[in-house]
C-alpha cells in the first residue's frame, strides 16, 4: 500500500467513517505522518500543537449559544452526572487534530497537507474526536469554521464511552487564497449535555496557494476575511497572524525600455470599507506565507492603497524581480468586503520634457505607471484629466537605497512628490526642482471606490521650467490651487493658474489673519505658476510648523487655502 491514502480510499477500506458513520478503534490504525521539517520558520513552529494542552475553559464569542438555564432538561441532566464529553483529539502520528486537504492532492495519513489550492479546489477536513468520559453520548452536529464563519457539516454519530474516532468531511467550497484560520466545532448549538463544554473547538492557520494575476488586468475579489476571525479557537500559547485574502503578482522585470518599475494597488468597492495592502515573499506549501509583510500600505476608508516595486536590481538600490504575494486585510467596514486588485509595469515615456497620451483607464481599471529620466532641471509634471469625472491622483518617485525595492504610498511624499490636491475632474501638478537627476516613476491612479467604475482619459505633460505648461494643457480659467504638497515643507510650492495677463498678490497669514510672508507680488503671464515659499516670514525668520492660510488675489479671483507647515 502506498504511504499516501486519499480520503475516498480511507473510507472504502474502513479507515474512516462515512459522512454520518462510525469508525471504531480507528485510533489503532497505524497512520504514518509527514513529519515537520527539523528546522522550521516561526510560522511553522506555530502549528506544532502536538504538545500543547487542550483548551481549559469555555470561551464566549459572537455566535456561541447562550448558557443553558439552570432548570433546563440538559442542565438537570448535567447535575445528575453520567455525561459524555465530546472533545477534539490528536491521533497518534498526526500533525495536528484537524487537517485540511485539497481534494485533488490528499495526504490522507495525518501529515501536513502537501498542497492547498486557493479558489480552485474544494477543501476536505480530516479530524480526530473522542469521548473523554466512560459514558456513551448521542450524535452531535458539526461546523467547520473558516475565519470565524461557520459552515454546517453532516452530523456525527454518537461516541461510545472513551471512544476515539478519526472522521472526514467535505467542506463543499473552495477556500480563497491567502492565510486563513480553519477549525472544527463539535456540537455548535449546545444540543448535547457534556461534562466539559470547553473542548469542542480547535483551529489553526493554513495557507492556501494564491491565484496568479495577469499584468494590467484587474481582478475583483469577493471578500476580505475578518482579521482575527477564528483566532479564539487556536490553542493558547500561539500568536496567529491576521487572516488575509491573497493573490500572487506577475513577474516584475525589465523588458526593453519598459517594466523597470511595478505598481500594485487594491481598492475597496465600498467607500465605507478600509482594506489595507501588504506584499510578502512567495512561499510554497500550506504552512508558511502571508505572515510578516515585506511592505504594507495603509490609507483611509474607501481609498486606493499602493506599493511601488523597483524592478531594476542592476542599479544596486535594492531592486527586486519576480512575483510577490499580495495580501489584503480588513481594517474597518463590512465583513467580507469586496475589493479589486491590479498590477502594472512601467511604460517608458522618454527623457525630460514632452507630452504623453491620451491614456485611457477603463471601468474597473484603476492604476497606470510610467518611467522617465529627469535631468535635474526645474520641471513641471502635469496630469491633465481629459474626461473631467473621476478623481485622479499622481506621484513622481525616484529610487533610494534602504527600502528593499518596495515603496508604500505613505512614503511617496518623502521619496518624491505626491499630488492629490484636486477633486473629481481636476488636474494634478508636481514641481520638480532641486532634485537629483535619475530615472523616476510616475504613478497615476483613481483615488478610491467612487471612481472605480468610471472610464477616464488623461495626458502627462513634462514641461521646461516652472512658469507654465504646454498649450495642450493651458488653463481656461483663473484659479488658486494652494500648497502642493500639503502638508508643506519649506521650499514647497503654491500653485495658481491664470487665464490672462494679471497682477497677482500671494501671501501667507497666521490663524489671526496677520500677514506673515509674501510669496508673490507682481504681473504674471497666462499659464500655470508655482512659486516657492521657504517657510520664512517677511524678515527672513523661520516660522514654526503649524496651520496657516495662503491667500491669492489675481485675474478677478480671490481665494484662500489652508496650509499645514511641517519641519
Amino acid at each position: 500500500m502506498s504511504r499516501i491514502l486519499s480520503l475516498p480510499a480511507m473510507l472504502l477500506l474502513g479507515f474512516l467513517p462515512a459522512a454520518a458513520g462510525v469508525a471504531s478503534s480507528a485510533e489503532r490504525i497505524a497512520f504514518r505522518s509527514v513529519p515537520p521539517p527539523e528546522s522550521t520558520p516561526a510560522e511553522s513552529r506555530e502549528l506544532d500543537f502536538a504538545r500543547r494542552a487542550r483548551l481549559d475553559s469555555y470561551r464566549n464569542k459572537p455566535g456561541r449559544p447562550a448558557p443553558r438555564p439552570a432548570d433546563s432538561p440538559l442542565s438537570r441532566a448535567a447535575a445528575l452526572g453520567s455525561l459524555c464529553d465530546v472533545a477534539w483529539h490528536l491521533p497518534g502520528g498526526w500533525y495536528v487534530p484537524v487537517i485540511p486537504y485539497d481534494t485533488s492532492a490528499h495526504g490522507g495519513d495525518g501529515g501536513a497537507p502537501p498542497l492547498l489550492r486557493g479558489d480552485l479546489a474544494a477543501t476536505d477536513l480530516a479530524f480526530g474526536t473522542r469521548n473523554t468520559q466512560p459514558f456513551a453520548g448521542p450524535g452531535f452536529d458539526l461546523s467547520a469554521m473558516v475565519d470565524g464563519s461557520p459552515h454546517a457539516l453532516p452530523s456525527e454519530q454518537g461516541l461510545a464511552g472513551l471512544e476515539t474516532r478519526i472522521a472526514a468531511r467535505a467542506l463543499g467550497a473552495p477556500v480563497p487564497g491567502g492565510r486563513h484560520t480553519l477549525g472544527i466545532w463539535f456540537d455548535p448549538a449546545n444540543g448535547v449535555a457534556e461534562a466539559d463544554e470547553g473542548n469542542n473547538e480547535w483551529a489553526a492557520q493554513w495557507v492556501w496557494a494564491p491565484q496568479s494575476l495577469t499584468m494590467g488586468v484587474p481582478l475583483v475579489r469577493p471578500g476580505v476575511p475578518e482579521p482575527t476571525g477564528g483566532h479564539d479557537a487556536i490553542p493558547p500559547g500561539t500568536t496567529p497572524y491576521p487572516n488575509r485574502d491573497g493573490v500572487r503578482s506577475p513577474d516584475f522585470h525589465g523588458d526593453g525600455n519598459d517594466g523597470y518599475w511595478g505598481l500594485v494597488g487594491i481598492v475597496p468597492l465600498s467607500a465605507a470599507d478600509d482594506v489595507d495592502l501588504a506584499l510578502f515573499t512567495p512561499t510554497p506549501g500550506p504552512i508558511d506565507g502571508f505572515g510578516v509583510p515585506l511592505r504594507s500600505a495603509t490609507d483611509l476608508a474607501g481609498a486606493t492603497d499602493l506599493i511601488l516595486v523597483d524592478a531594476d536590481p542592476a542599479l544596486g538600490l535594492g531592486g527586486v524581480t519576480g512575483p510577490r504575494d499580495i495580501g489584503a486585510s480588513l481594517v474597518t467596514g463590512t465583513p467580507a468586503a469586496s475589493f479589486a486588485v491590479e498590477c502594472e509595469q512601467s511604460a517608458w515615456i522618454g527623457f525630460s520634457a514632452g507630452t504623453h497620451g491620451p491614456v485611457t483607464m477603463g471601468a474597473g481599471q484603476f492604476i497606470r505607471l510610467f518611467e522617465f529620466f529627469f535631468d535635474g532641471a526645474d520641471r513641471h509634471v502635469v496630469l491633465q484629466n481629459l474626461t473631467g469625472q473621476a478623481d485622479l491622483a499622481m506621484a513622481v518617485v525616484r529610487r533610494v537605497p534602504g527600502h528593499g525595492g518596495l515603496y508604500a504610498r505613505p512614503e511617496f511624499l518623502t521619496l518624491g512628490v505626491d499630488c492629490d490636491a484636486e477633486g473629481a475632474g481636476g488636474d494634478e501638478r508636481a514641481v520638480l526642482t532641486g532634485r537629483p537627476a535619475a530615472y523616476y516613476a510616475i504613478a497615476v491612479w483613481k483615488v478610491g471606490a467612487g471612481d472605480f467604475g468610471d472610464t477616464v482619459s488623461f495626458r502627462l505633460h513634462i514641461t521646461d521650467g516652472l512658469t507654465g505648461v504646454s498649450d495642450a494643457a493651458a488653463p481656461i480659467a483663473t484659479s488658486f490651487r494652494g500648497a502642493i504638497p500639503n502638508p508643506a515643507r519649506p521650499g514647497g510650492t503654491l500653485a495658481f493658474e491664470l487665464a490672462r495677463d494679471s497682477r497677482v498678490e500671494l501671501s501667507i497669514h497666521d490663524l489671526s489673519g496677520r500677514r506673515v510672508a509674501t510669496v508673490a507680488s507682481g504681473s504674471f503671464a497666462p499659464g500655470r505658476h508655482a512659486p516657492r515659499w521657504d517657510g520664512r516670514d517677511a524678515r527672513g525668520n523661520e516660522l514654526p510648523g503649524g496651520l496657516y492660510f495662503a491667500r491669492f488675489e489675481g485675474g478677478g479671483v480671490r481665494a484662500s487655502r489652508k496650509l499645514a507647515l511641517v519641519r
